[in-house]
């Protein structure tokens, strides 16, 4: 599990994207380990969503195929 988590570190600290949030870093404790990333005011997709019900979902939707693999 240790070295999942290490491959994915090390591949999202490599992502740059616009639809992408940049790693910061980890957080290790006995119990916890956590990855970092900038807080964003509109929080995840569905709090946005929530925020903003008549913003057109298609178009929304369609920035989500942008990736950096795309």
């Amino acid at each position: 599990m240790v070295q999942l988590l290490y491959c994915e570190m090390v591949d999202a600290k490599c992502l740059e994207h616009d639809n992408i949030l940049p790693l910061y870093g980890v957080s290790f404790t006995i119990v916890d380990l956590c990855l970092i990333y900038p807080w964003y005011e509109n929080g995840h997709i569905m709090d946005y969503l929530k925020k903003k019900p008549d913003v057109n979902r298609f178009d929304l939707a369609s920035t989500f195929g942008q990736t950096p693999y795309s």
